[in-house]
């Protein structure tokens, strides 16, 4: 139920006009600079926003999980004092605005317009969401697009005890820095007269998005052709990581599963002349992509793909991949270079033999699973309601005294898991399948399993920094010998 603030005097849109001729100095990128009308100076937040929730009442302070890209970030509530609850993941897309691309896709001023958000969120002392219908002074829940993202207005400040005139809309600052245009300016009410008027200047400016300059941080030029064995043993002394970090690309390696319209590769390096090998080693990469690249989409094909090299919570993605069927151009395409080959997983005994294998096919036998947390059956304490996802994490001991010797099963929600025994040919929506108990929605009770997987090795860093490593299933065929054992 939507509620109106009882004081819509003190609860008023604060449109701070300030005066008609306010305005900064800015460079117009051709040496010049010319008077802006600083439009983010001029929209103020118009709700009162302490004591109330952003999930359940459309407004509330949050707290930063992490950047994702330019419009996109994660959050968690706070606690108001009131025994409500709090800690919870809000996952955001911010309202009025669409900015380059810089996960699965990479364009130019994505990564660009991704650091600017960060910045101003990591540098932010107070961060408040809020949704649509505050701007009419309705504490009601925000809307959500197709990925179940909350539509909203990130607001930031850096002083430490603010009044609502302390916040800048971040939404409006990306427009008006020439990071985004203005989209969707019906859902924006009052607000949309200052995205469109910001949008408007910032083409005129013809800097970043509008200029015709160069990104600095694209990589317009042809990839670099570099193998896995380059990719893992040139690392950067500074930064602990890749050389090639950041750098579009060309690689190479045999397909060896797909998750969605992504899937890892892997490749065997003997040792020769051009490394310093002294045995065999194989090593794999994820390749990260939301759209549908032929030659990724089958098992056995050893491709040549190219993309930009990014290291994502622990592991090393290729992402950007650029495919085009019609070009044979082998520097700036992705394209098979034979087919049916043979995709044989490695058997691992414990954690430690994974930890050189990241991205590579493996087995494990005899994992008896303790615990876990995810499924649709199952209640997220972190958003307060039953997941909407299928994403599963099961918790394991490798072989029956394997305390010392525990990894973790993760299983996508684009995996489907068929149940057996009592409820055989069902869906498996709990993790309580493979450790035992009763489902939170209370309608399925398992035993405890013990079974062995093929699946895809991983290195996963938490929130709070801790190393994790897991197993990563891809298809209901690569579990195997599932037998209840409590």
């Amino acid at each position: 139920m939507k509620k109106r603030g009882l004081i819509l005097s003190i609860l008023s849109l604060t449109f701070v006009s300030l005066c008609a001729s306010c305005s900064l100095s800015n460079d117009n990128g051709n040496g010049t600079t010319s008077d802006l009308v600083d439009y983010v100076e001029q929209v103020k937040l118009n709700l009162e926003y302490k004591g109330h929730d952003f999930l359940t009442e459309g407004i509330g302070e949050v707290t930063l999980m992490n950047n994702v890209d330019g419009d996109t970030a994660h959050f968690k509530t706070i606690d108001l004092g009131n025994g409500g609850a709090h800690d919870l993941t809000v996952k955001a897309r911010f309202l009025g605005i669409d900015t380059p691309e810089s996960t699965s896709k990479i364009e130019p001023w994505g990564k660009a317009a991704s650091k600017f958000t960060a910045e101003k969120l990591n540098k932010a002392a107070h961060i408040v969401l809020s949704s649509a219908h505050s701007i009419s002074g309705e504490y009601s829940p925000a809307d959500k697009d197709s990925y179940g993202r909350s539509l909203s207005f990130v607001w930031v400040t850096e002083v430490a005890n603010p009044e609502l005139t302390d916040y800048k809309l971040l939404n409006l600052w990306l427009v008006q820095e020439s990071y985004s245009g203005a989209k969707g300016t019906t859902q924006l009410g009052e607000y949309a007269k200052y995205f469109i008027d910001a949008d408007a200047q910032a083409q005129k400016q013809k800097i970043r998005i509008w200029s015709k300059e160069d990104d600095p941080d694209f990589n317009y030029g042809d990839a670099q052709l570099c193998s896995l064995l380059d990719i893992y043993t040139n690392i950067d002394e500074t930064t602990g990581l890749s050389a090639f970090n950041g750098v579009k690309i060309t690689t190479r390696g045999i397909v060896t599963r797909i998750i969605g319209n992504s899937s890892y590769i892997q490749y065997t390096f003997e040792p020769d002349e051009s490394n310093e090998l002294t045995a065999p080693k194989t090593l794999g990469l994820y390749l990260f992509t939301l759209s549908s690249i032929k030659p990724m989409a089958v098992i056995g094909n050893d491709i040549e793909v190219t993309g930009t090299l990014s290291y994502y919570n622990g592991s090393y993605q290729l992402s950007g991949i650029l495919y085009n069927q019609w070009t044979e151009d082998p520097l700036n395409n992705t394209h098979v270079l034979s087919k049916d080959n043979p995709v044989e997983p490695i058997n691992i005994s414990s954690v430690e033999d994974g930890k050189d294998l990241l991205g590579v096919l493996v087995s494990v036998n005899d994992l008896y699973a303790t615990g876990g947390y995810g499924g649709k059956l199952e209640f997220n304490s972190s958003t307060n309601s039953y997941n909407d996802d299928n994403d599963m994490t099961v918790y394991c001991n490798i072989g029956s005294n394997g305390r010392d010797n525990q990894i973790s099963l993760r299983i996508p929600s684009e995996v489907n898991v068929k149940d057996i025994g009592q409820y055989e040919g069902s869906k498996v929506e709990s993790y309580k399948f493979f450790a035992g108990g009763t489902t939170d929605k209370g309608d399925k009770t398992y035993k405890a399993k013990k079974f062995s997987v093929v699946g895809v090795m991983e290195k996963y860093i938490t929130t709070n920094g801790k190393e994790t490593y897991q197993i990563k299933l891809c298809k209901n065929a690569d579990l195997l010998n599932i037998e209840e054992v409590a």
